[in-house]
């Protein structure tokens, strides 16, 4: 994998049948498998296996390492680590829906993803809590779950969930089809992130946000990220 590059994969977990879906259960470690059992539903059960697997055959290919070899740890404040191998300079994040699931890895810095079904109704007094929207055209409803997605992907690239404890964050277009974003009030050393809209999937918004320098601006050019979709197994 080149420094700059990113890779994203994503699945829909009812594209699995059962004989998959069993192949895929024995990546999983002791811990995973009883947090997934622990789901109620189906469906949610099904999205936790594939979305854990994928993040596994993710690194593992990047690492050239078996993905059941691989082992996870958490932070303070609940990000995932890889614990084993130790130092692979790998960056990595992942997300589920019942519908789509994703797993960005790269070794550019830290990243977010995020993934979210674009159906409902588009609350933007909810997103207000967190994001500064600054025209009526940002506040068209087909914007709002790309929006939120942007918002989640940013802060889980900072490590941290989401909170109305933390600043807002604004969103600005830049040239090659990205955004940039970053607190709404910027200060020195502020992390700003590049923000990229994936293609959907099964009715689904995906976002990246991946995290640039502290102080420097983010690059706008339009050969990173790379994305790519590898076979999953």
């Amino acid at each position: 994998m080149q420094a700059s590059e990113v890779q994203v994969w994503s699945a829909s977990p009812n594209e699995f049948g059962d004989a998959e879906c069993a192949a895929l259960a024995r990546l999983l470690d002791a811990g995973e498998t009883a947090q997934r059992d622990r789901l109620r539903h189906e469906a949610d059960r099904r999205a936790y296996l594939v979305a854990h697997a994928l993040r596994r055959l993710a690194l593992g290919q990047a690492l050239d390492v078996p993905p059941a070899e691989l082992r996870f740890g958490t932070d303070a404040h609940g990000k995932p680590f890889l614990a084993w191998p130790p130092g692979s300079g790998l960056f990595f994040s992942h997300a589920h829906a019942r519908q789509a699931v994703a797993c960005a890895v790269t070794r550019s810095g830290e990243i977010g993803v995020d993934v979210e079904h674009a159906q409902g109704e588009a609350d933007f007094s909810l997103l207000d809590r967190f994001m500064a929207l600054a025209s009526p055209q940002e506040r068209e409803s087909e914007q709002f779950f790309f929006y939120w997605t942007a918002l989640e992907a940013f802060w889980k690239a900072h490590g941290l969930g989401l909170s109305t404890a933390h600043p807002r964050i604004r969103l600005r277009e830049a040239p090659g089809g990205f955004f940039e974003a970053a607190f709404e009030h910027d200060h020195p050393g502020t992390r700003r992130a590049r923000v990229t809209r994936l293609p959907s999937r099964s009715g689904c918004a995906i976002t990246l946000a991946v995290l640039g320098s502290a102080g420097e601006p983010i690059s706008t050019s339009p050969a990173v990220p790379h994305v790519s979709r590898p076979n999953l197994i």
